[in-house]
């Protein structure tokens, strides 16, 4: 599910343990909605998302996500596609549970095929204690990675498919009717073949982009967001750094996003974000990357 989608799942939340001594008489019902989005950055990359979220009776959803990035260096073009698919219980509920599986890559390089599961929590009391609005979240993610062209002269077997798995928490509070605010922490185990795909002759049977996205993997993502929201407008901040698991690259991300709904059925979503590498293991740190796109929401 898209954070833009959470946003929306959040406010109802908020509104669900406020009336929750009434809950036993109402039920809330939440909106369906397609997310159409358009990305560009510094680094000569476009993109463009496309997100269908489909809510069943009693809250029971699913989702389906595709999208698709041009980068462009010198001469070279590559392409990725992505593709995503989630079901989810009840996000109102006591215990929410999703499922899902996607797949993403670079044509002609390499592809990653991953399946996760998630469990959150948003208890009416904890022992005993009323919650002032408080929810727990634990995500496990296992990744496929491989490649294309099977590059068996680097690696000793010739089907290469390296894996990773990553467990993320997350705790929010949904305390006030305009405020909300998150922080996680997510850890990732690589194979450890991927140390081999820093060998210095490695780019030349495999391709650099395929490279880069394997030594850079992050093996620890943590950060927090915070936001405010006031009638039909939100403003959302989020700072982040990620440590690449195997080069051991910092990388900082502070990104900023504002959405206003303009009918009861149409949301515009603008978001624009810095990444700054903090640490690198070579001697010249890369220029920032600024990224903007603009998001439009159709809800049903």
């Amino acid at each position: 599910m898209n954070s833009r989608t959470k946003l929306l799942i959040g406010l109802f939340a908020v509104m669900h343990i406020t009336d929750r001594a009434q809950a036993d008489d109402l039920s809330f019902k939440l909106p369906s909605s397609i997310l159409i989005g358009a990305t560009s950055s510094s680094a000569n990359t476009k993109s463009g998302l496309i997100s269908a979220h489909l809510i069943l009776p009693k809250n029971f959803w699913i989702d389906a996500a595709f999208d698709r990035a041009i980068e462009r260096t010198d001469d070279l073009e590559t392409v990725s596609n992505g593709t995503a698919f989630t079901i989810g219980t009840d996000p109102l509920a006591e215990f929410a549970f999703d499922f899902g599986v996607d797949s993403t890559g670079v044509q002609d390089q390499y592809r990653v095929q991953g399946a996760k599961a998630r469990v959150t929590a948003y208890p009416t009391s904890v022992l005993g204690v009323e919650n002032p609005g408080f929810e727990v979240a634990v995500d496990l993610h296992v990744a496929r990675f491989s490649f294309v062209n099977s590059p068996n002269i680097i690696f000793s077997s010739t089907e290469v498919a390296l894996e990773a798995k990553s467990a993320r928490l997350e705790i929010a509070w949904y305390g006030s009717a305009r405020w909300s605010m998150r922080i996680w922490n997510e850890t990732t185990i690589l194979d450890d073949r991927f140390s081999d795909l820093a060998r210095p002759l490695a780019p030349l049977f495999i391709p650099s982009t395929a490279i880069s996205s394997a030594v850079s993997w992050p093996g620890e993502d943590v950060g927090a967001s915070v936001s405010y929201n006031i009638k039909k407008t939100g403003i959302h901040a989020l700072i982040s750094r990620k440590t690449a698991a195997v080069t051991g690259d910092r990388t900082g991300v502070i990104s900023i996003s504002g959405n206003h709904q303009l009918t009861s059925s149409f949301i515009l979503a603008l978001r624009f974000s810095n990444n700054v590498v903090l640490q690198s293991s070579d001697s010249i740190n890369s220029d920032p990357i600024q990224t903007s796109g603009i998001d439009a929401t159709f809800l049903f």
